[in-house]
C-alpha cells in the first residue's frame, strides 16, 4: 500500500479548521497547480496538506475519523496489560478535544516527488473520495460496541477492505511517481 509522503492523514490527528480553502468539488491550496513539488517552499508543502485535509474532513467527519482512532488503540490494547474499551475512550476523548493537530513539518519534505501540485491534489480528491466511498455503508461503533463489532468477522473484513485503498489502482493517481509514494 502506497500513501503520500507528506499527507499522513490517518497518522496527522484531526484539524477542522485549517488554513487553505477546499470544498466538495476538489482541493485548492492557493499554490499554483502547475509547479512541481521539488520546486514548492515548505511553506506551499504545507498549504497543500492542509488544503488536503480539509477536503478529507469535508468527506469523513471529526467523530468518525476519532472512532477509526478509538479502534486502532482498542486493537493496540487487546495485546497488553491496559483495559482496551477504557484505552479506545482515551484515543476518541483526546482526538475529539485535539484542535490544534495539522499538517506537521516533516511532512512537507517532498524532494523527491517530481509531479505538479495539480497532479498530487487529484489524486488527494480521488484517494479520499475512494475512502469515503468505501467507509459509506460501514457502521462503525463507539468504545463501548467494539467488542460485539470486533467479534463479527463481516464487520471486521469490510473495515480492512475499507481502510486499505490502493492509490496506483486509482485513475488519478497512476501518473503520480514513486517519489511521491511511499509504502
Amino acid at each position: 500500500m502506497k500513501t503520500y509522503k507528506f499527507i499522513k492523514l490517518l497518522a496527522l490527528g484531526v484539524a477542522l479548521s485549517t488554513a487553505a480553502c477546499s470544498s466538495d468539488e476538489g482541493i485548492d491550496s492557493g499554490v499554483d497547480e502547475g509547479k512541481t513539488f521539488q520546486d514548492i517552499t515548505a511553506s506551499e508543502a504545507s498549504a497543500v496538506c492542509e488544503a488536503t485535509l480539509d477536503y478529507f474532513f469535508t468527506k469523513v467527519s471529526k467523530s468518525e475519523f476519532c472512532k477509526l482512532s478509538g479502534m486502532a488503540a482498542y486493537a493496540a490494547a487487546l495485546s497488553g496489560p491496559l483495559d482496551p474499551i477504557d484505552t479506545c475512550n482515551e484515543a476518541v476523548a483526546d482526538c475529539m478535544n485535539d484542535s490544534d493537530l495539522t499538517c506537521d513539518e516533516d511532512d512537507a519534505n517532498v524532494e523527491s516527488c517530481s509531479n505538479t501540485v495539480g497532479e498530487v491534489e487529484a489524486c488527494s480528491v480521488a484517494s479520499t473520495d475512494a475512502l469515503e466511498a468505501a467507509f459509506e455503508d460501514l457502521e462503525l461503533p463507539g468504545c463501548d460496541g467494539m467488542e460485539a463489532f470486533v467479534a463479527d468477522e463481516a464487520k471486521v473484513e469490510k473495515l480492512k477492505t475499507a481502510a486499505t485503498i490502493d492509490v496506483d489502482g486509482l485513475d488519478a493517481c497512476k501518473s503520480l511517481d514513486p517519489g511521491c509514494l511511499e509504502d
